[in-house]
């Protein structure tokens, strides 16, 4: 379950327990971890796995109640709606060159 499309790439919850952060994003730059626990999304507490229904229905920035560490924390996240994942695309090529595979061999652990 990914949060929001706005906060789709900050954080994925599972069970209000964050699972999954992506680099650079405003929930890491917040100080949000994996295993920190949603706890209620702007003063809303959340009850079973709903904080994806929360964070949708809120636009433009979510105030965070978070169980870290044991203690509970107020993180305000606001939505600049990057990707924070980059895109890559993998071609097959029809006959690699030497150095093309001597880079996949060391890669794979091969040339050493």
């Amino acid at each position: 379950w990914i949060i929001d499309e706005q906060f789709k790439d900050n954080f994925y919850i599972d069970s209000n327990k964050i699972m999954l952060i992506a680099p650079n994003s405003p929930g890491l730059k917040e100080g949000l971890n994996v295993g920190d626990e949603i706890i209620a999304i702007n003063d809303i507490l959340l009850e079973g796995n709903n904080a994806n229904n929360w964070a949708s229905y809120f636009k433009g920035k979510l105030n965070l109640t978070v169980k870290k560490d044991g203690l509970l924390k107020s993180i305000e996240i606001k939505s600049n709606n990057d990707s924070y994942f980059d895109i890559v695309r993998m071609i097959k090529l029809k006959k690699p060159s030497k150095k093309a595979l001597k880079r996949r061999n060391n890669w794979l652990g091969k040339g050493l």
